[in-house]
């Protein structure tokens, strides 16, 4: 959850082609082949405030952090019926946080890997064949899965019909509410809606403009099973996709804020009370050979 809403350029919507700016526009996300490469520069800031009580004074702790991560990714496989790519090669370029000595690259800048799906994992070793240190395999299996669970998430949000600008939608929030594995959802209070607010042209290329809200009220912990939330519990999710939207490019930039809420106490009566603020900026540059 920490990243939540980043990654995801290239989700395998099957649409057809923009209609025109005056009439319906169905969206089509370019899914990535065989020699693909981009470039990903993701910039991010994360807060975290949490308060212990219960246990006589209450406790405070509080921590924040910024992030800067550019990335290489050229698409090696992809099997014909699939909507993603089995095989890629991955470079970190550069990794940039503060506070300064929290920066830890894992030594893999400038380092090609490759990265292959064996069913439900990323495995990830050097081009040569030599395998990743424990410290690397950590980083990189921190990263790439995150990655992997932000698409599931976006593939859900997105206008599965033709839309007008302006024109707004649901999404179905059972789904949604999967991707949020540490407390169960209230279905009937949670909300999820996305609008297409412009069209336009750059490059020749046909892009688009997408907002996202997000509301999850959150009902119960499933980590601590006999705990309680508390009425305001919940995740706020803000985001604005501009992309291409023609199927042409994977070129766009997603921008988001994730909000997290959590007044729990558990079966001795400890409370914790949580606020996570999460942002985030994607960018996305299709790569020549």
């Amino acid at each position: 959850m920490q990243r939540f809403l980043t990654a995801g350029l290239a989700v395998g919507l099957v649409v057809a082609l923009v209609r025109g700016q005056d009439g319906p526009v169905t969206i089509k996300i370019r899914q990535q082949e065989v020699g693909d490469a981009v470039k990903q520069t993701e910039t991010s800031s994360f807060s975290l405030k949490t308060t212990i009580t219960g246990l006589g004074k209450p406790q405070e702790r509080s921590e924040a952090t910024t992030h800067k991560f550019v990335a290489r990714q050229e698409v090696l496989d992809k099997a014909a019926d699939a909507k993603s790519p089995t095989k890629w090669k991955w470079t970190l370029l550069a990794v940039e946080q503060t506070p300064e000595d929290k920066v830890k690259d894992a030594g893999l800048i400038g380092k090609p890997l490759v990265i292959e799906k064996k069913g439900d994992k990323l495995v990830g070793t050097f081009a040569d064949g030599k395998p990743l240190s424990e410290e690397q395999e950590r980083f990189f299996d921190a990263h790439q899965r995150m990655d992997a669970d932000e698409k599931s998430f976006h593939a859900q949000v997105f206008p599965k019909k033709p839309v007008t600008v302006g024109e707004a939608w649901t999404a179905d929030v059972a789904e949604l509410g999967k991707s949020f594995d540490t407390a169960e959802i209230d279905l009937k209070k949670s909300s999820a809606t996305g609008k297409l607010t412009k069209v336009y042209k750059k490059d020749g290329l046909t892009f688009g403009v997408l907002e996202f809200k997000v509301q999850l009220v959150l009902t119960k912990l499933r980590t601590v099973p006999k705990g309680q939330l508390k009425d305001g519990s919940m995740v706020l999710i803000d985001a604005t996709y501009d992309l291409c939207i023609d199927g042409t490019s994977t070129a766009g930039t997603i921008a988001s804020t994730v909000k997290v809420e959590m007044d729990a106490i558990d079966e001795v009566g400890v409370g914790n009370k949580t606020t996570m603020i999460m942002k985030n900026t994607l960018t996305t540059e299709p790569v020549k050979k």
